[in-house]
């Protein structure tokens, strides 16, 4: 899975239009449906951002691991850098 990432932070470009489309709320609300679905023997594996409110809510999941990549979207060049996030798997 590939939501929205999270906004909790401030490293979030599009915050305002993120949060009008998949609020924390939803965050919480993906989390809960993945527990049940894992519960019921689905794997999952999950992207996000790399932020302790991520990290803190999938706590207890299986695997976080931190991935290293290049952003490639942003409105200039200037934007664009090395960032993180978070691969989350239950197995």
């Amino acid at each position: 899975m590939d939501p929205p990432y999270t906004v909790m932070h401030n490293l979030n470009g599009f915050v305002k239009y993120n949060q009008n489309i998949f609020a924390w709320e939803d965050q919480e609300r993906l989390c809960k449906a993945l527990k049940r679905a894992s519960e019921r023997g689905v794997m999952f594996a999950l992207t996000n951002a790399d932020h302790y409110s991520i990290r803190k809510l999938y706590d207890g999941f299986g695997t976080q691991r931190r991935l290293s990549r290049y952003s490639m979207i942003a409105g200039g060049a200037n934007y664009r850098s090395k960032s993180t996030e978070l691969f989350i798997t239950n197995y």
